[in-house]
């Protein structure tokens, strides 16, 4: 634990990331799902098209595949799986783990990078008619 007893983010959603791996490779997630509904209204993709089947192809050792299905969900399974295991190395060794604090104007710098990123996966997935 961390800062007054408050479990860190990594584990967290790294733990949920894990699950959802685990989940995918005991369970085939290609019927599990229906059609996308953003897709079948509009003719293009959503921007979590391929998720389910990233996840798939993830739990399998296929990154590349899994990159091609949808590029920035692919990094942020990995970056979770990443983050939890990191945070529970330290954890489970004591090792102290700086908290970090950003300014507001880094936060905002952040947000925009977030909003672009998001916008560059949803233009690929449209250009390569996920």
């Amino acid at each position: 634990m961390n800062q007054a007893g408050r479990i860190p983010f990594g584990l967290i959603y790294g733990g949920i990331a894990i699950a959802a791996l685990v989940f995918s490779r005991i369970v085939p997630l290609s019927g599990l799902f229906p059609p996308c509904s953003f897709k079948s209204l509009f003719g293009f993709p959503c921007p979590a098209c391929g998720s389910g089947r990233t996840l798939g192809e993830l739990s399998a050792g296929h990154f590349f595949e899994a990159f091609m299905m949808n590029p920035l969900f692919s990094l942020v399974i990995i970056g979770a799986t990443i983050a939890f295991f990191l945070n529970g190395v330290t954890i489970t060794a004591g090792i102290s783990r700086p908290f970090v604090r950003f300014d507001s104007k880094f936060a905002t710098k952040l947000k925009i990078t977030s909003i672009v990123l998001f916008s560059l996966n949803w233009i690929f997935l449209i250009v390569i008619k996920r």
